[in-house]
């Protein structure tokens, strides 16, 4: 299975940097259009993490071919994130029901890509201590989800269990 994404060097602190997310990859939904975005970023050896919706990916055989073959330690560029199990926000459950939809999307991805995902996209973009927990437990090292509680970047680069990454960005303080 896959290793855990090298996303930093070690003693870097923080970056003027960008990643790029694909959110949403699925069956049966813009294939052409899923694939063709996917192959704009191999192509500029450009990485890409691409959120997978857990129960609705691996039965297409198009879209799962393609990301099954550009995926993995040959392919960098392009890294698997899962989502959830549905379309509810992790904090609308509690602890357990966090763990169990956590471990069946990474269940799938094993199962259908033979990728551990590493790095994991929000329900709604939230999250609660009880994910952040599970997260770890889970071996999740990367999230990417909004800015809560009035936080904002740089989000440390070394020492942290876990670490995130918004999913939007901005350029000024309002």
């Amino acid at each position: 299975l896959d290793e855990p994404p090298k996303i930093q060097e070690p003693g870097i602190e923080s970056c003027n940097c960008v990643s790029f997310r694909l959110e949403d990859v699925q069956d049966y939904w813009l294939n052409d259009v899923q694939i063709k975005i996917m192959e704009t970023f191999i192509e500029n050896e450009t990485p890409l993490t691409i959120g997978i919706i857990a129960d609705t990916f691996g039965n297409d055989p198009k879209i799962t071919e393609f990301v099954k073959q550009n995926t993995g330690k040959e392919n960098e560029n392009l890294q698997v994130a899962t989502k959830e199990i549905g379309l509810t926000s992790f904090t609308n459950y509690d602890k357990n029901e966090q763990n169990e939809n956590l471990e069946e999307s990474i269940e799938l991805r094993e199962s259908n890509l033979n990728v551990k995902p590493h790095v994991f996209i929000h329900p709604g973009n939230k999250f609660n201590s009880d994910t952040m927990e599970i997260l770890e437990n889970n071996g999740i090292t990367h999230i990417s989800s909004s800015l809560i509680n009035g936080e904002s970047p740089p989000f440390e680069f070394k020492g942290e269990k876990v670490y995130r990454f918004p999913h939007v960005t901005s350029t000024s303080d309002y």
